[in-house]
């Protein structure tokens, strides 16, 4: 691992376990250190290895939108039947849906929404006449 990677890993490893607010202090504290070492050249590089481990773990993310509490444990079932080597798995609240749940993944969109159902109900009663 080089000294860019690692100053990356310590940064995102900090911004995920920090709240959001505490951010623009991590990233001063970062240049602090840099220029205390003599390391100010690798910013650049240092910015393109988080941006390397910030895609990764976006990759790795299962998203959730859920209707209602109630609905969370069928979601997180689906969501490991959908893809198992899931390492995130985000879930909330959308005031938006009404009744059921939605899960996008990396490379799959799976919609249970009672929007989605009405729509294939519609559809199904318009193609019988």
């Amino acid at each position: 691992m080089t000294l860019a990677e690692s100053y990356a890993r310590g940064l995102y490893e900090a911004g995920k376990a920090a709240p959001a607010s505490s951010h623009h202090k991590l990233f001063a504290a970062l240049l602090a250190a840099l220029k205390r070492r003599g390391h100010e050249k690798l910013l650049p590089r240092i910015g393109r290895e988080y941006k390397k481990l910030a895609l990764r773990a976006e990759k790795n993310t299962i998203r959730i939108r859920i209707a209602h509490r109630n609905d969370a444990s069928a979601a997180h079932k689906k969501a490991a039947e959908l893809d198992a080597n899931a390492q995130n798995i985000e879930a909330h609240i959308d005031e938006s849906l009404v009744s059921g749940f939605l899960i996008e993944g990396p490379d799959f969109r799976f919609d249970a929404s009672g929007r989605r159902a009405l729509i294939e109900l519609y559809q199904r009663l318009t193609a019988a006449h």
